[in-house]
């Protein structure tokens, strides 16, 4: 994982040439299925490297535009930083930061090691409701029973487990 890491933050900041065409390809290229396999939470480092980049742009606002728009394309409109990956010996989970005040109703699906969750964010008040779209594609790693899936909210936390599949020896 930290030759992982190294090696994305060598390539960003001493690799990549200041004339790279930066479109899809290239974020599609800088965070493939290796970096998902390799990082232990890959939305929160891909959130990192694309603010370090950005930052070491000409054009940082233009940057940030267009990895934006490669990410909404790829996952979806939940910001990466709120995006948290963890596991333990029995299971993945996934977990996005929400506000405390809303109640995610969603719907899991998996699908070639790709989690998609579908829903709203709702959030009630006494005179009114808000809903907002969830929308969101996330790689998960092998090995994981899609059948096991289950998600609850704590305080700002919603939470989803995804068991792993039992190995036999």
């Amino acid at each position: 994982m930290i030759r992982a890491v190294f090696l994305s933050f060598l390539l960003i900041t001493g690799c990549a040439s200041t004339t790279q065409q930066i479109d899809a390809a290239y974020f599609d290229n800088l965070f493939s299925p290796a970096f998902f396999a390799e990082t232990s939470d890959p939305f929160q480092e891909m959130h990192r490297i694309a603010e370090v980049e950005a930052a070491s742009t000409k054009e940082p606002k233009r940057y940030r535009n267009t990895f934006n728009a490669w990410y909404w394309d790829r996952y979806g409109q939940y910001p990466a930083e709120n995006i948290h990956y963890r596991e333990d010996d029995s299971a993945f989970y996934v977990t996005l930061d929400v506000d405390a005040n809303d109640n995610p109703t969603v719907n899991l699906k998996m699908v070639e090691n790709v989690l998609m969750i579908s829903g709203q964010l709702i959030r009630k008040s006494r005179y009114s409701e808000r809903r907002l779209r969830l929308q969101q594609n996330l790689p998960v790693p092998d090995g994981l029973n899609p059948t096991s899936m289950f998600s609850w909210k704590n305080g700002e936390d919603f939470i989803i487990r995804i068991d792993k599949l039992e190995t036999t020896s």
